[in-house]
Parts: structure tokens; C-alpha cells; sequence
């Protein structure tokens, strides 16, 4: 019994007379390639070894519906996007009228981040310096420090600009742009800071 390729490369073994060996690598070789679709639970995805990932494998995850790409031995969700998950703040910062909020979207990330504010001491900023006001869970990184948009910040009792991004860290940073000052832990203006939405790609 030996085989031949269709049209397809797949190899197909038949009996016959001139045909006596049958080449197991080459039937392994062509399950491997079409074998990129796993199915399993969100654990098993998670925990699934290095060595057995390869570039552009789907996962589909049993529990959750969701699919997820491998990219570089890492998942990327693939479909569909997950709901929002609130970040607790960093020392120093709370969001008792707002939020820091992520989700997972088909291959990046959506951050939101508003009416954060300085508790438990004052801090002072200058112009360009990043300040850290959160930070994203394992998983959820970006390739580089990925800029989300512009915010408005209050120091001192003054309303400045200011940017934010993510740090490939997963680290949530607010940089003044032009406004020095305290931050300070008496509410209002002296320590409002606002961002809005922004996202990345992994």
C-alpha cells in the first residue's frame, strides 16, 4: 500500500501493485498544516505550552465562546470582544465618581480612564514627567509604549493638557504637557484628572 498527493498536497494511500510504501511523514507533515484550530476551555488555552503554539493557531474557547490567535508563542483575541473590566488605581489614586476600565477587542485593547483622582498625599508634577495611574493585567500589553489621546489634568487649581499612554509594561501613564504644580488630595480642580478612551494594538 503507498499513497500519492491530490491536487490539495493530501496525501492519499491506496493498494496497488506499484505502490508499497507508504510515507508516514508525509501524511503527519500535511495533518500539521491544516492542524491549527484548538478547542478547549479558557485554562487550557492559557496554559498551553510554548512548543505547542504556532503562528496563526485559533484557540476556541469551550466556555467562553471567545477565539484567540497565536502570535510570537502569546494570544492575541481573535473574536469576539470581551465586556469591560474595572482596574483597581494605583497607590495614591481613587475613582470613587469614575473609573479605569479595559477590554479586550480583536487584536488590541480599549482603555477608559475618568474623574481619577489623588488621595493619601499630594504629588507634584512638572511638565513631561509620567505619572503611573494604573496598571493592565499579565496578557495585556502592547509591543511598545502605544499613546491613547490627550486628557485634561488639574494641578495647583489650573486645568492643563496632558497625554496618556500604556507602556509595554502594561503601566497606565498621564504625562503634563505644560502645567507645573501639586496635585493635591483637597478635591475639585487641585486633583481632577480626566482621559477619556483610547486604544492599542498588540
Amino acid at each position: 500500500m503507498g499513497y500519492t498527493l491530490d491536487a490539495y498536497g493530501k496525501p492519499v494511500v491506496s493498494p496497488t501493485p506499484t505502490q508499497t510504501v507508504v510515507d508516514l511523514q508525509a501524511i503527519a507533515d500535511f495533518a500539521a498544516s491544516f492542524a491549527n484550530v484548538r478547542v478547549g476551555s479558557s485554562t487550557e488555552r492559557q496554559t498551553l505550552p510554548a512548543a505547542k503554539h504556532r503562528n496563526g493557531m485559533l484557540w476556541v474557547e469551550t466556555d467562553t465562546g471567545r477565539i484567540y490567535r497565536s502570535k510570537d508563542a502569546a494570544w492575541v483575541l481573535a473574536a469576539p470582544g470581551t465586556d469591560w473590566v474595572t482596574l483597581t488605581p494605583a497607590s495614591g489614586w481613587a475613582v470613587s465618581s469614575g473609573a479605569i476600565r479595559y477590554r479586550l477587542t480583536p487584536g488590541g485593547a480599549e482603555i477608559s480612564a475618568f474623574e481619577v483622582t489623588r488621595t493619601g498625599s499630594n504629588l507634584a508634577v512638572n511638565a513631561g514627567a509620567a505619572v503611573v495611574v494604573g496598571v493592565l493585567p499579565a496578557g495585556v500589553r502592547p509591543p511598545g509604549n502605544a499613546p491613547l489621546g490627550s486628557g485634561t489634568i488639574g494641578v495647583g487649581g489650573n486645568l492643563g493638557a496632558s497625554r496618556w499612554y500604556v507602556g509595554s509594561d502594561g503601566s497606565i501613564f498621564f504625562q503634563s504637557m505644560v502645567v507645573n504644580g501639586t496635585m493635591t488630595t483637597a478635591g475639585g480642580v487641585a486633583n481632577h484628572a480626566f482621559f477619556g478612551t483610547g486604544r492599542f494594538e498588540f
